[in-house]
């Protein structure tokens, strides 16, 4: 006890120093050493933890749906527990009505199993027999329609983590297991009698995820566009969570880039940047997803002076905000800063980049993106003119993914390509019908655009000043 009220004297000293500080490394643990006394800093430490959570708690209730029905359910629980039976079925009623116009379906079954359970406990006066079977069967079936729903969110879960730990798929056996995946999706989609909301959206983003995954560009986008309607006509069953809703215009953005439609890609930025960040986190995944997009549209489009000065306009802020945000995006992120600055030629600063994703994200990068930032690390190496580093690199990446068993027949034939670099045979012509051919496959072209090989090996392969 007296800890606590040493805490709550003290918390708000603490506060301060936290707010007026701006080195939380030196600066805090000074001022704090200096300021309160050792005994008090621990107490004030948790009084402030619990203050600062119990006000954002208060704040979310105001903005989250699910807030306020968690909130209702509790009250209806006080209210028949303190037996004011009438205000309890009149709050019930409001909370289940609530549920239903949103479509929350696990606190519409909550609310129902709570109803259920006290119509136990009140041995069931005012209620027929028929009633309550209707009851029971509603309920049964609304557990039913979630399982489904349950099902079909794991099926793209899986999908989803396939996708984005590994890529675009880069073999047979690959495409086999999404096909496996894509008979079960379509077997529990059977299931289902009512064609929700939550249905058509998991269903949808399955869907465009398969086609993204097996490089589909024109499939994946149909379905996209599907999707961003039903998302449109259902605006606030998900505005309070918008994340899915990024999620699908990002996928958008992905194959829009894909087919060059650059026009519609600034379009669908344009639209990220409307969307309603009712939190920090979505705020900051936004910010460092618009950035990346908009670098790589004008970097696709050669337009690289727009491109360093958007850079550096928003370079300050995205270093705030990157720290923030999934693995995945701030791979992203770095990778499009390390593809400007290795087409600008500031090849020292690009590959800084390459070795951030490198050191600190190797384990998070799928299999085409890792193979991808392994070449341009040695494209920059060789802009650099480091050929003994170029060597070595080369045996090593060469050695990592044939252990792995990724080593996909482009990785093969950039390698080989390198190695022209440093005996010159009469290969040349074979290499280049080679990689002509699986430049025209769909699991490669990524890879190719984004590193503009084609240009590169001709390069490499036929003409003499290969240093350029």
């Amino acid at each position: 006890m007296t800890q606590i009220q040493e805490g709550a004297k003290t918390f708000m000293q603490l506060y301060d120093i936290l707010d007026s500080c701006s080195n939380f490394e030196e600066e805090v643990t000074q001022r704090v050493a200096n300021e309160l006394t050792s005994k008090s800093i621990e107490p004030a430490r948790k009084y402030l933890y619990a203050n600062i959570l119990k006000s954002l708690r208060l704040f979310e209730e105001e903005n989250s749906l699910e807030s306020q029905l968690l909130n209702m359910i509790q009250e209806c629980k006080i209210l028949f527990n303190k037996g004011h039976i009438d205000l309890y079925n009149k709050r019930l009623a409001k909370a289940i009505q609530l549920a239903v116009k949103h479509d929350k379906h696990l606190f519409y079954l909550l609310l129902s199993k709570l109803e259920l359970q006290n119509l136990v406990s009140l041995q069931f006066s005012d209620i027929t027999e028929t009633e309550l079977i209707r009851k029971q069967e509603q309920f049964k079936a609304l557990l039913k329609q979630e399982n489904i729903h349950h099902e079909q969110a794991m099926l793209y879960e899986i999908l989803w983590f396939r996708y984005l730990k590994n890529g675009m798929v880069r073999s047979s056996i690959d495409i086999e297991k999404l096909n496996d995946l894509l008979l079960e999706e379509s077997q529990v989609l059977q299931q289902s009698r009512q064609k929700t909301f939550e249905s058509k959206r998991l269903h949808l983003q399955f869907q465009s995820t398969y086609f993204l995954a097996v490089g589909n560009s024109k499939g994946s986008i149909a379905i996209f566009y599907e999707l961003i309607a039903l998302f449109e006509q259902h605006q606030t069953l998900w505005i309070d969570n918008p994340m899915y809703y990024i999620y699908c215009i990002e996928g958008i953005l992905t194959d829009l880039r894909a087919m060059e439609k650059w026009e519609e890609m600034a379009f669908f930025i344009e639209k990220l940047q409307k969307i309603p960040a009712l939190n920090e986190s979505t705020r900051y995944y936004l910010h460092v997803l618009i950035f990346s997009y908009q670098v790589n549209l004008y970097n696709d489009l050669e337009e690289t002076h727009q491109a360093l000065a958007w850079v550096n306009s928003q370079l300050n802020e995205i270093q705030k905000s990157i720290g923030q945000v999934p693995d995945k995006l701030q791979i992203k992120a770095y990778y499009t800063l390390a593809r400007l600055y290795y087409f600008t030629r500031d090849y020292t600063v690009a590959l800084q980049y390459v070795n951030e994703i490198l050191a600190v994200f190797q384990e998070d990068l799928g299999t085409s993106l890792y193979a991808e930032i392994r070449i341009l690390n040695l494209l920059i190496h060789h802009r650099l003119g480091n050929f003994d580093y170029l060597s070595y690199d080369l045996v090593s990446l060469e050695r990592k993914l044939k252990i792995e068993k990724k080593y996909h027949a482009l990785e093969k034939v950039i390698i080989q390509v390198f190695r022209n670099v440093f005996t010159l045979n009469s290969r040349s012509q074979k290499l280049w019908n080679t990689f002509n051919d699986l430049s025209k496959m769909p699991y490669h072209q990524p890879i190719i655009k984004n590193l503009k090989l084609d240009k590169w090996v001709y390069r490499q392969l036929f003409e003499k000043h290969r240093n350029e």
